[in-house]
This record gives structure tokens, C-alpha cells and sequence, in this order.
């Protein structure tokens, strides 16, 4: 939980470059890391487990601790060898990758979310929850239909009658924002 909160914050333009944020990474990606080791190591055959949706999900969710080891050594190695060369062109495509890279790793790295996920599912309650919804799974489809029905249907009722040159109502794509909030929340779908 402490790593999927550190996740979060980390998007916050105010707390992106937060220095703790620095220092938790690499103690989240040794837990992780030995928790899959562990888990490896008991694992009744080596095809069981890396074929496991959730080895999967949690490996790939450790990678990002990984790249924000290596990369800056990469990128420092690379740096180094344009400035003795002069080839300022590396260093700014070796930037890019990077930025572009870093981007990805953050996306990545959200998947631990998913990992909660994995560990909800030994709860007993969420267990009773999931076959709830299965159970319900055609009337909730039902609620979806007739939710889209009305939202196309009240926003092209809407769009017809608010035409005009000074209207927000300027598409039906437009008015959709206004009819999903409006029968989804509770009071007036303010555009």
C-alpha cells in the first residue's frame, strides 16, 4: 500500500521531485523483488508461476525500480562519451529516450495498484463481493444499455434545442458531458 501511495503522490506536480520519493524506490523494488524470489522459489513448477497473471503483474510492476537504477547510469556513461566526442546531438536524442522511457516507467510502475488487487483476492468478503456482481452481471449490462440510451437520446434532445451561436451545447459529443453527468450525479450537469 505504502508504494502505490508513494505512486500516487509522485503525480502531484508539487511532490514530483520530492527526494523521498527517490529514497523509497529502490527499498520498494528489494521488497518486491525478494517477495517474487520467494514466492519463485515455492512455486511448484517454474512454468506456474511465470505464467501466473499475477507473477506477471508484480514483475512488471518491479521493473520500473529497475530502469530508475540503471538508467541514470546509462545516461551518465552516454553523457560523458558525446562530451568527449562534442556531439551534442546524442546527448539531446540520449535526453529524449530518457524523458520518454521515464514517462513510461511512471505508467508502469502504477500497476501495483494491481498488486493490491492480487492481495485482495485471498479476502474472503471480496470474494463475496466478485460472485455478487457475477451474479448481477445481466442487470447491471441492462442498467449500461439503457444508461447510453438515455444519455444519446437526452443529448441530442438537448443539442436540438439549445442551437444557437451562443450555446455550449455545439455538438452532440458535446452535450453527452452534460446528459452522462446530469443522470449519473446527483444535481445539474454544469458544462
Amino acid at each position: 500500500m505504502a508504494a502505490v501511495t508513494c505512486a500516487i503522490c509522485e503525480t502531484i506536480p508539487e511532490m514530483e521531485h520530492e527526494y523521498i520519493f527517490h529514497i523509497l524506490e529502490p527499498v520498494f523494488t528489494a521488497v518486491f523483488t525478494l517477495e517474487i524470489s520467494t514466492r519463485w522459489w515455492v512455486a511448484d513448477s517454474n512454468w506456474d508461476f511465470f505464467a501466473s497473471p499475477f507473477s506477471i503483474i508484480d514483475m512488471l510492476a518491479t521493473l520500473p525500480g529497475y530502469v530508475d537504477i540503471v538508467l541514470p547510469l546509462i545516461l551518465d556513461a552516454d553523457n560523458e562519451m558525446a562530451q568527449a566526442e562534442k556531439h551534442k546531438r546524442i546527448i539531446s536524442m540520449n535526453s529524449l529516450r530518457a524523458i520518454r522511457l521515464a514517462d513510461l516507467m511512471r505508467i508502469v510502475r502504477l500497476l501495483r495498484v494491481l498488486r493490491v488487487a492480487n492481495t485482495m483476492r485471498q479476502w474472503e468478503m471480496i470474494n463475496v463481493v466478485l460472485k455478487s456482481i457475477y451474479g448481477s452481471l445481466q442487470g447491471i449490462l441492462v442498467l449500461i444499455s439503457f444508461t447510453t440510451v438515455g444519455t444519446i437520446l437526452s443529448s441530442t434532445v438537448a443539442y436540438v434545442f439549445e442551437m444557437g451561436d451562443d450555446t455550449k451545447f455545439t455538438s452532440i459529443p458535446a452535450s453527452m458531458w452534460w446528459a452522462a453527468s446530469t443522470i449519473t450525479a446527483v444535481g445539474y450537469g454544469d458544462l
